[in-house]
Protein backbone atom coordinates (compact mmCIF):
# COMPACT_ATOMS: atom_id res chain seq x y z
CA UNK A 1 0.00 0.00 0.00
CA UNK A 2 2.78 2.29 0.59
CA UNK A 3 3.60 2.08 -3.06
CA UNK A 4 0.02 2.89 -3.95
CA UNK A 5 0.07 5.89 -1.62
CA UNK A 6 3.29 7.17 -3.17
CA UNK A 7 1.81 6.63 -6.64
CA UNK A 8 -1.33 8.55 -5.65
CA UNK A 9 0.80 11.34 -4.25
CA UNK A 10 2.84 11.57 -7.44
CA UNK A 11 -0.33 11.54 -9.54
CA UNK A 12 -1.82 14.36 -7.47
CA UNK A 13 1.40 16.37 -7.79
CA UNK A 14 1.38 15.85 -11.56
CA UNK A 15 -2.25 16.90 -11.81
CA UNK A 16 -1.49 19.98 -9.71
CA UNK A 17 1.48 20.89 -11.98
CA UNK A 18 -0.76 20.36 -15.04
CA UNK A 19 -3.38 22.69 -13.55
CA UNK A 20 -0.80 25.35 -12.77
CA UNK A 21 0.59 25.00 -16.29
CA UNK A 22 -2.89 25.56 -17.77
CA UNK A 23 -3.34 28.64 -15.56
CA UNK A 24 0.07 29.97 -16.66
CA UNK A 25 -0.89 29.40 -20.33
CA UNK A 26 -4.18 31.26 -19.80
CA UNK A 27 -2.35 34.18 -18.16
CA UNK A 28 0.21 34.21 -21.01
CA UNK A 29 -2.61 34.22 -23.61
CA UNK A 30 -4.29 37.12 -21.80
CA UNK A 31 -1.00 39.03 -21.64
CA UNK A 32 -0.44 38.43 -25.37
CA UNK A 33 -3.93 39.74 -26.17
CA UNK A 34 -3.35 42.84 -24.02
CA UNK A 35 0.01 43.44 -25.71
CA UNK A 36 -1.53 43.04 -29.18
CA UNK A 37 -4.30 45.46 -28.26
CA UNK A 38 -1.77 47.98 -26.89
CA UNK A 39 0.35 47.63 -30.05
CA UNK A 40 -2.74 48.21 -32.22
CA UNK A 41 -3.69 51.31 -30.24
CA UNK A 42 -0.11 52.60 -30.48
CA UNK A 43 -0.07 52.09 -34.27
CA UNK A 44 -3.44 53.84 -34.59
CA UNK A 45 -2.12 56.77 -32.54
CA UNK A 46 1.03 56.95 -34.69
CA UNK A 47 -1.05 56.84 -37.88
CA UNK A 48 -3.34 59.58 -36.57
CA UNK A 49 -0.40 61.80 -35.62
CA UNK A 50 1.30 61.11 -38.96
CA UNK A 51 -1.92 61.92 -40.81
CA UNK A 52 -2.30 65.19 -38.93
CA UNK A 53 1.35 66.04 -39.57
CA UNK A 54 0.87 65.28 -43.26
CA UNK A 55 -2.17 67.55 -43.43
CA UNK A 56 -0.29 70.34 -41.66
CA UNK A 57 2.64 69.94 -44.05
CA UNK A 58 0.29 70.07 -47.05
CA UNK A 59 -1.26 73.26 -45.69
CA UNK A 60 2.17 74.80 -45.12
CA UNK A 61 3.38 73.80 -48.58
CA UNK A 62 0.19 75.12 -50.17
CA UNK A 63 0.56 78.39 -48.25
CA UNK A 64 4.18 78.75 -49.35
CA UNK A 65 3.22 77.94 -52.94
CA UNK A 66 0.49 80.60 -52.87
CA UNK A 67 2.95 83.09 -51.37
CA UNK A 68 5.54 82.32 -54.05
CA UNK A 69 2.91 82.69 -56.78
CA UNK A 70 1.85 86.04 -55.33
CA UNK A 71 5.45 87.23 -55.27
CA UNK A 72 5.94 86.11 -58.88
CA UNK A 73 2.77 87.95 -59.91
CA UNK A 74 4.01 91.10 -58.17
CA UNK A 75 7.34 90.83 -59.96
CA UNK A 76 5.57 90.38 -63.30
CA UNK A 77 3.42 93.42 -62.62
CA UNK A 78 6.48 95.45 -61.62
CA UNK A 79 8.24 94.50 -64.85
CA UNK A 80 5.31 95.34 -67.14
CA UNK A 81 5.65 99.16 -67.13
CA UNK A 82 9.32 98.93 -68.14
CA UNK A 83 8.47 96.61 -70.99
CA UNK A 84 5.67 98.88 -72.14
CA UNK A 85 7.98 101.92 -72.07
CA UNK A 86 10.58 100.03 -74.10
CA UNK A 87 7.98 99.03 -76.67
CA UNK A 88 6.76 102.62 -76.94
CA UNK A 89 10.33 103.89 -77.31
CA UNK A 90 11.06 101.30 -80.00
CA UNK A 91 7.95 102.38 -81.89
CA UNK A 92 9.20 106.00 -81.99
CA UNK A 93 12.85 105.19 -82.70
CA UNK A 94 13.80 106.21 -86.26
CA UNK A 95 14.88 103.44 -88.56
CA UNK A 96 17.65 103.57 -91.17
CA UNK A 97 15.02 103.64 -93.92
CA UNK A 98 13.39 106.67 -92.30
CA UNK A 99 16.74 108.43 -92.04
CA UNK A 100 17.51 107.68 -95.69
CA UNK A 101 14.14 108.98 -96.77
CA UNK A 102 14.82 112.28 -94.96
CA UNK A 103 17.68 113.12 -97.33
CA UNK A 104 16.89 114.51 -100.77
CA UNK A 105 18.66 112.86 -103.71
CA UNK A 106 20.65 116.06 -104.45
CA UNK A 107 22.32 116.05 -101.02
CA UNK A 108 23.15 112.41 -101.46
CA UNK A 109 25.04 113.10 -104.66
CA UNK A 110 27.00 116.10 -103.28
CA UNK A 111 29.48 114.14 -101.12
CA UNK A 112 30.19 111.82 -104.01
CA UNK A 113 31.07 114.77 -106.29
CA UNK A 114 33.26 116.35 -103.60
CA UNK A 115 35.17 113.11 -103.14
CA UNK A 116 35.70 112.81 -106.88
CA UNK A 117 36.88 116.45 -107.20
CA UNK A 118 39.26 116.28 -104.20
CA UNK A 119 42.31 114.60 -105.80
CA UNK A 120 42.16 116.66 -109.01
CA UNK A 121 42.56 119.92 -107.07
CA UNK A 122 46.04 119.02 -105.93
CA UNK A 123 45.19 117.85 -102.43
CA UNK A 124 47.81 115.15 -102.73
CA UNK A 125 45.42 112.49 -101.53
CA UNK A 126 44.74 109.25 -103.30
CA UNK A 127 41.29 108.69 -104.67
CA UNK A 128 38.74 107.78 -102.03
CA UNK A 129 36.68 104.69 -102.65
CA UNK A 130 33.05 105.53 -103.18
CA UNK A 131 30.72 104.41 -100.42
CA UNK A 132 27.69 102.24 -101.14
CA UNK A 133 24.49 104.16 -101.84
CA UNK A 134 22.83 103.61 -98.42
CA UNK A 135 26.03 104.31 -96.52
CA UNK A 136 26.51 107.65 -98.31
CA UNK A 137 23.01 108.68 -97.44
CA UNK A 138 23.44 107.83 -93.76
CA UNK A 139 26.88 109.49 -93.67
CA UNK A 140 25.45 112.63 -95.28
CA UNK A 141 22.60 112.70 -92.77
CA UNK A 142 24.95 112.57 -89.81
CA UNK A 143 27.30 115.18 -91.30
CA UNK A 144 24.32 117.44 -91.73
CA UNK A 145 23.07 116.95 -88.15
CA UNK A 146 26.43 117.20 -86.35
Amino acid sequence: MAAAAVADEVTEAMEQVEGEREEADAVADEAAEVMEQAEGEREEAIDAVAGEAGEVMEEVVEGEREEANAMADEADEAMEPEGEREEEADAHRPTADFLLDCLPAAEEAAPARAAAAGPSRGGGRGEAKPLPRGTRRIDAFFQKTT
